[in-house]
């Protein structure tokens, strides 16, 4: 079972889009009377193989402790309890890689409770697959998809200057609404959209120049 300080970090986003999944068929269950089930019976109303439902919940913190076999009310309260779904208030996308991303994660993000960075986004990832400090660096194509179905409403603008409007303007489209502004470009915020603009290296870089 991951043992991470903060356990969501090491979720593949993968497995975060299978959570309403499992959460509609486990709720289904639970309107059945039915008090237990079994991964394999899971498997079968997902279409998904056993092994990939096992592995989900062992990234949830849901170990296997009778051969595959689940009590429904626990396995819906552990992926609520894990993942904060009945609100998402702590779930964020971060938008754009600037060369001063990897502090901005570590002093502000890699210990902050308040903030679960599940991805970074950026129009041109080198690798499909790459991390950043256990983050997975995804396509932006993905972003406005993604926090649909995830229901994300924080973003953290990490791009540069330069970058700036087009990941803004990317995340309002997605629904983000509560966005802290690293890339040292000031918005005036769109309706609806609450904008923290935060001290940035670029405005330290600049201001030594």
């Amino acid at each position: 079972m991951k043992t991470s300080s903060n356990p969501l970090r090491d979720i593949p986003i993968d497995t975060f889009l299978r959570i309403p999944g499992y959460l509609s068929v486990l709720r289904s269950f639970q309107q059945q009377s039915r008090d237990y089930v079994s991964i394999n019976r899971i498997s079968g109303c997902m279409a998904l193989q056993p092994f990939v439902i096992a592995n989900d919940f062992e990234y949830l913190g849901i170990p296997d402790v009778c051969n595959g076999i689940h009590e429904v009310k626990s396995l819906i309260n552990k992926i609520e309890q894990n993942l904060e779904v009945k609100e998402n208030k702590a779930l964020a996308f971060m938008a754009g890689i600037s060369p001063h991303i990897r502090d901005i994660i570590q002093e502000k993000y890699l210990e902050n409770p308040e903030f679960n960075v599940v991805a970074i986004f950026d129009k041109n990832p080198v690798t499909p697959g790459t991390t950043l400090l256990g983050i997975p660096i995804l396509d932006s194509s993905r972003l406005i998809t993604l926090a649909q179905r995830l229901k994300v409403t924080r973003g953290i603008l990490s791009s540069t200057p330069e970058d700036a409007d087009y990941y803004y303007h990317l995340m309002v489209q997605a629904g983000i609404l509560m966005i802290r502004n690293h890339s040292g470009k000031d918005f005036e915020p769109a309706n609806g959209c609450s904008m923290i603009n935060i001290a940035t290296f670029y405005k330290n870089d600049n201001s030594n120049k």
